[in-house]
């Protein structure tokens, strides 16, 4: 999906915004995710290899953090990626703040375009989308090997 960043007053959005995936960040996101231990010794490599403009966002509710995103801009792109909501906080707006939040601060690097991949089971997902203004460009589909029967 593709949308074209517009101009947002920053102002009005409640997110946390840097300029680079700090450690913070990190420990908030995978305690999101739910992800093992194993898998975020990987996931902090790969984090560590993207080239490229990174922007994180987190929004705090209280005490507590309940929605990050990671945005990387390259050129006039913004790819966003790692969109959560804690469970609990889901189809209040969060989510829409974090990627409107990371969409104005990539027009800053100089994005004029953002895009994201969704799964197409993922109907609240692609609903918040839409309403950002992103546009589905074309479908896609992971190969899977079939187990070999006995």
């Amino acid at each position: 999906m593709t949308a074209t960043i517009a101009k947002t007053d920053v102002n009005a959005l409640v997110s946390i915004v840097e300029n680079e995936i700090s450690e913070d960040w990190q420990n908030n996101y995978f305690r999101l995710q739910q992800t093992s231990d194993a898998t975020i010794i990987l996931a902090k490599r790969v984090q560590s290899n993207i080239i490229g403009q990174s922007i994180c966002a987190t929004l705090v509710y209280g005490n507590e953090v309940i929605a990050c995103g990671l945005c990387v801009v390259e050129g006039d792109y913004a790819g966003l990626y790692d969109i959560i909501v804690a469970p609990q906080h889901r189809q209040k707006g969060y989510g829409k703040d974090i990627c409107l939040s990371l969409m104005c601060a990539a027009s800053k690097f100089g994005a004029k375009t953002a895009y994201l991949q969704v799964v197409a089971e993922n109907y609240r997902a692609i609903s918040l989308y839409e309403k950002i203004g992103f546009k589905n460009m074309y479908q896609y589909s992971y190969r899977v090997k079939r187990p070999q029967s006995p």
